[in-house]
């Protein structure tokens, strides 16, 4: 069989597809061939429906499968439609869309959406294309039929991940890609997260049939085996672990680091980072990632308000945590970075000051906020929807705009909080030159402060030149990223 996927890479940084890459590891290793069509306009494929379609045909793929979030949705939904209209054989969606809005089948292009885990699925379904036999009940799959939809019960999990094979690394240019990233080679080695974060997609995937008990992590041996084997093939600077929970198994992390140490960061020179919770930090594990070549932390603060954090967001985590978790770090000259989240529902001023006054305190290396966009299915979409807190309409990323209406926050406010950010920070660090600066840009609305993003980077980094000592600046001239510097 010929399989062809398709990776939007529409709004995001040019990226790998761990979906798209273990799907077409199994798949290879079950006789297929495998082909993918990676949508960048600056990087990769050009978001041109035409020339997507021109390319469908050259490769002639017995099945097309597709992955895709809700912000994706409408576009590729619209190339499926438009491939549909000219090359005739059947076309899936995976992802996150596909199996939180499953019922988005019925009204789209697609021929079946695939719920949960692809793995076992899919080698299902290409086998019976291969063997031309009647593939509308294979499990994890919702299919299309005349006017009605085939609901199948899901192949569940892959209990243990140490029976996949390696990622495909071919099927992506990633050698392109790490060019462009700066030799930064992203991977996950576990999969799931026991927490109960009220806004986030494992909540959904929990109550999915088969999926109960499904943080799982691959055994040390397996893990480093294909960090070795990348190491050697690739010219690679740093690993990022996108793992939700890197640091949830001591035993396990401690084999690994002493491992890693020997095996990876001595004989290759590769750092690493991790993403953790700031209740699974403590000095022992610092020291063990430090001591290995980890260099940077990443931690879910999501807000400076306490109050919004546990009791909206459901995070079960207090402000002394984080505050001591990013003082233990940069003890260890670990470095922490920080991701929050603008416009939680019942946002205020006063809670967007708490935010600024938390990043002034735990001083993190690096932030990246976005916009809280509520995800379909989640116990915080829930509570928004019945609230009656969402837009009409919503945002196209979580770098754009809010999703939400508030009581007594202006979305003017709101904005200029999120992009003046550094600014706000620098401030309350001490650093007064910054106020002439914001009040120059605070006067404008949201629409008029988007038409002056360039500004905005031209003023920081005038305003950074002078500052001598610790502040904060755009990371890389990228108004989404703020980065300490001094």
């Amino acid at each position: 069989m010929r399989v062809l996927f398709i990776f939007p890479n529409f709004n995001a940084s040019y990226c790998w597809s761990p979906a798209i890459q273990i799907l077409s590891a199994v798949l290879k290793k079950a006789g297929h061939e495998t082909f993918l069509i990676h949508i960048n306009d600056q990087h990769a494929f050009p978001n041109d429906t035409q020339k997507i379609i021109k390319e469908v045909k050259r490769v002639k793929p017995d099945l097309i499968g597709f992955t895709g979030t809700g912000f994706d949705f409408s576009r590729i939904n619209e190339i499926c439609g438009e491939i549909k209209s000219s090359y005739n054989c059947p076309i899936i969606l995976g992802g996150t869309h596909a199996t939180i809005k499953p019922d988005d089948l019925n009204e789209s292009n697609f021929d079946a959406f695939c719920i949960g885990e692809g793995e076992k699925p899919i080698l299902e379904l290409t086998k019976r294309l291969k063997n031309k036999t009647a593939y509308s009940r294979v499990g994890s799959f919702w299919f299309k039929d005349n006017d009605r939809i085939i609901k199948n019960e899901t192949l569940g999990i892959v209990d243990d991940l140490n029976d996949l094979p390696f990622n495909d690394w071919d099927i992506m240019d990633t050698k392109d890609l790490l060019l462009k990233r700066y030799n930064r080679l992203s991977i996950m080695i576990s999969r799931g997260c026991p927490y109960q974060c009220s806004f986030c997609v494992n909540q959904i995937l929990k109550k999915i049939k088969g999926l109960k008990n499904y943080t799982r992590i691959r055994n040390v041996d397996n893990a480093l085996a294909e960090l070795r084997y990348l190491a050697g093939k690739f010219r690679i600077d740093v690993f990022h672990f996108d793992d939700d929970m890197f640091l949830i198994n001591q035993q396990w992390l401690h084999k690994f680091t002493t491992r890693y140490k020997e095996e990876i960061y001595k004989k290759y020179g590769v750092k690493y980072t991790i993403e953790a919770r700031a209740d699974t930090v403590n000095e022992g594990n610092v020291k063990l990632l430090k001591n290995s070549g980890c260099y940077e932390v990443r931690l879910g603060v999501e807000t400076g308000d306490e109050y919004l954090r546990n009791k909206i967001l459901n995070k079960r985590l207090k402000d002394e945590t984080i505050i001591n978790v990013f003082r233990l770090c940069n003890k260890h000259d670990l470095k922490p970075s920080a991701f929050f989240m603008f416009g939680i529902p019942h946002e205020t001023e006063e809670s967007l000051i708490k935010t600024i006054e938390m990043i002034a305190k735990i001083q993190p290396y690096l932030v990246r906020p976005t916009f809280f966009v509520p995800i379909y299915g989640t116990p915080l979409y829930e509570y928004c929807q019945k609230n009656k807190l969402m837009k009409e309409k919503e945002p196209e990323n979580q770098f754009t705009e809010a999703a939400l209406i508030y009581e007594s926050l202006s979305e003017d406010v709101l904005y200029r909080y999120y992009t003046l950010l550094p600014w706000y920070v620098n401030l309350k660090l001490g650093h007064k030159h910054y106020l002439k600066a914001i009040q120059k840009f605070e006067k404008y609305t949201k629409e008029e402060l988007k038409n002056k993003r360039n500004k905005v980077l031209e003023e920081d980094k005038k305003l950074s030149e002078k500052t001598k000592s610790s502040h904060y600046m755009y990371f890389e001239s990228n108004i989404n990223f703020i980065q300490r510097s001094g």
